[in-house]
């Protein structure tokens, strides 16, 4: 009898355990590293540039596709219709099979800049795609530390709430005793119905910043998320601002991109100039013809035939001086363009320094201001109990809590994003 009983505690025990499992399951707690894996492998953006990458790819092999002979196969039925003069055509029908190609030898350059351009293409598209990449990591750790942010705001808010509400209890019994008005006790609920308002949006503010970190992220989850995550003052090494500026003008993906337009735009002015040089081409073609379908091999005709031909450009009406002068101006944008883009990253990278600093210095105080708070509030209620301290003083020591934990997240926040943007701006998250 009693092993029996043994054997139903175990079972029992063992459908709890499953049942917690089961609900355990229904939930997924996601870190930093692993939103920025799910974005990685399902953002729409992101895999769209992967696609113009795959294009770029194609566009280089066709233009390789150049460099080959053309070779085409022709199979045609001829009809010989009564002529007007009444000369007749005899027999009326004939067949021809032919098997041509076109070799280019020399094309004046033509061939090899449209294929260097086409490896510049792709390049190109390589550097969109990992620009694409480094900026969609760093949306999704902002919108990651969001979430966190918003999540401290409501159980700072909570706790706000309960606070008061503590607070409207002790009034309703100083009330009860005598030693409080009406109208104090009022003012105290009050102030819990505002600050239950105040918690209501910070909920609402945290459904939608979760709301906007799943749309970066490209996902659609199957179980209710949570995001579980650091939001605390941690000071890394960065470079100085000497070295992370030189570390950005050598490794800033748009930097990169424009030494590539600019060999592309070398390429444009070779290939103008390619207009005045002569096309040299190889074309060879075998054919077979004869006026019956299905007759025997004594009546069809062979023929093979080569011809080299060489096209000397004349006259063009200024057309290839005309285009020339657009490849050279097009170049000249390039070297504007990345003479600007020098200045705008010089600005960014001091920009962030100055708003890191910044940071550090907003973020030093906030710690023990909170401290501090919360010691006067644990006072401004002990003595509120013995009657020593206004209702006024009290929640004026609620509130400065409230606003100084506010105030140290919003900082912390603030110190990690300003971490992450100067990582951005000097290239340091580049692979």
């Amino acid at each position: 009898m009693n092993l029996n009983k043994y054997w139903i505690i175990l079972v029992l025990l063992t459908g709890l355990i499953g049942v917690a499992g089961f609900i355990q399951a229904q939930e997924r707690v996601l870190s930093l590293d692993e939103c920025i894996k799910i974005a990685l492998e399902n953002n729409k953006q992101l895999l769209l540039f992967q696609e113009k990458t795959n294009d770029a790819e194609a566009r280089k092999k066709e233009a390789a596709s150049g460099y080959w002979p053309n070779i085409s196969a022709t199979g045609a039925y001829i009809y010989n219709h009564e002529l007007y003069n009444q000369v007749d055509l005899d027999p009326r029908d004939s067949y021809l099979g032919k098997l041509s190609l076109t070799q280019p030898l020399f094309m004046g350059g033509k061939l090899y800049h449209a294929n260097r351009q086409a490896d510049i293409g792709l390049q190109l598209a390589r550097w969109d795609y990992l620009k694409q990449r480094d900026d969609l990591l760093y949306q999704v750790k902002q919108s990651f530390y969001t979430v966190l942010l918003a999540q401290q705001l409501v159980r700072i808010n909570q706790e706000a709430y309960a606070v008061v509400a503590a607070h409207l209890k002790v009034s309703q019994a100083l009330y009860n005793e005598g030693k409080m008005s009406n109208y104090d006790v009022s003012r105290v609920k009050v102030q819990l119905a505002n600050q239950k308002t105040s918690l209501i949006k910070a909920q609402n503010n945290l459904k939608i910043t979760v709301d906007a970190l799943i749309n970066i992220l490209g996902w659609e989850p199957s179980l209710e998320t949570e995001f579980m995550g650091q939001l605390g003052y941690v000071e890394k090494p960065v470079k100085g601002y000497e070295e992370g500026l030189n570390q950005a003008l050598g490794k800033r993906i748009e930097l990169r991109q424009l030494l590539l337009q600019e060999e592309a735009a070398d390429s444009s002015v070779s290939i103008a100039r390619g207009g005045y040089w002569p096309n040299l081409l190889l074309n060879s073609a075998v054919s077979r013809q004869s006026y019956s379908l299905y007759s025997n091999g004594k009546i069809w005709t062979n023929s093979w035939t080569s011809t080299l031909s060489l096209t000397i450009p004349l006259f063009e009406g200024f057309a290839t001086k005309a285009r020339i002068s657009q490849a050279k101006s097009q170049k000249e944008q390039v070297l504007l363009t990345k003479a600007q883009l020098i200045d705008s990253i010089k600005i960014e990278v001091k920009q962030a320094y100055f708003t890191l600093d910044q940071a550090k210095e907003n973020i030093a105080g906030q710690s023990e201001n909170v401290d501090t708070a919360k010691d006067n509030l644990r006072i401004a209620q002990e003595r509120y109990k013995l009657g020593l301290m206004s209702d006024i003083e009290v929640r004026d020591a609620e509130l400065t809590l409230t606003q100084a934990e506010i105030n140290y997240y919003q900082a912390t926040y603030e110190y990690i994003m300003a971490q992450a943007k100067v990582e951005k701006a000097i290239a340091e998250t580049l692979e």
